[in-house]
């Protein structure tokens, strides 16, 4: 990006508006009502779309950043996603900010870049914490992020559970590194999977 802050752009303006006007999808409710229920401590994401608010998610971890903000990368002035894209449109290439005239970068991780260590910190905190982890549409394999069922499950880098670790719940198309060490493993589409488990909240327990 410091080499070519252009190309982010030029290519992605696309792609980041599509993102913006998303809207959330069964999945995303689900976690919603588990944590509004106080079935569910937190969220946590590789996702920059911020969906998982816009559903109602409140504790919500997002390790790869999101795209409601940009930073310049000489002051640090915080500049709004809808300013970055309006600048965009203007024939802004890249944007720059108005006090110091570096360029304004998304606050997405991109390659190379660090972890947000405030955000992946809260992340290893909970993963340490559960007593059951759900993965969701995740193939497990970009690290560090991949190495969070192994956290929780109290392995190490080995995946072998240790007891009083956490219970792993996956639920994902394809297969994962993880399925082995899972109680539950569901290869289906998150959809289908979230409408069926709101079904069974609802007529079992009614906490929907």
């Amino acid at each position: 990006f410091r080499i070519n802050p252009k190309g982010l752009y030029k290519h992605g303006m696309a792609m980041f508006g599509e993102l913006l006007a998303a809207k959330p999808n069964l999945a995303h409710r689900m976690l919603a009502i588990l944590e509004k229920k106080g079935l569910l401590k937190a969220v946590i994401t590789q996702n920059i779309d911020g969906l998982h608010q816009k559903a109602g998610s409140k504790n919500v971890f997002e390790i790869h950043g999101h795209l409601r903000t940009g930073t310049c990368m000489g002051c640090g002035r915080k500049y709004k996603m809808e300013e970055i894209m309006k600048r965009l449109k203007e024939g802004e290439l890249p944007p720059r900010c108005d006090d110091c005239k570096k360029v304004i970068k998304p606050d997405i991780v991109l390659f190379g870049n660090n972890l947000p260590p405030e955000e992946y910190g809260k992340s290893l905190d909970a993963a340490r914490k559960c007593d059951l982890m759900l993965v969701l549409g995740s193939s497990l394999v970009v690290a560090p992020a991949s190495d969070l069922p192994a956290v929780a499950l109290g392995s190490g880098a080995l995946h072998r559970p240790v007891q009083g670790g956490a219970k792993l719940i996956i639920m994902n198309k394809m297969v994962t590194g993880y399925d082995r060490e899972a109680e539950v493993v569901i290869h289906e589409s998150l959809g289908k999977t979230a409408e069926t488990i709101l079904k069974e909240l609802e007529s079992r327990f009614r906490i929907i």
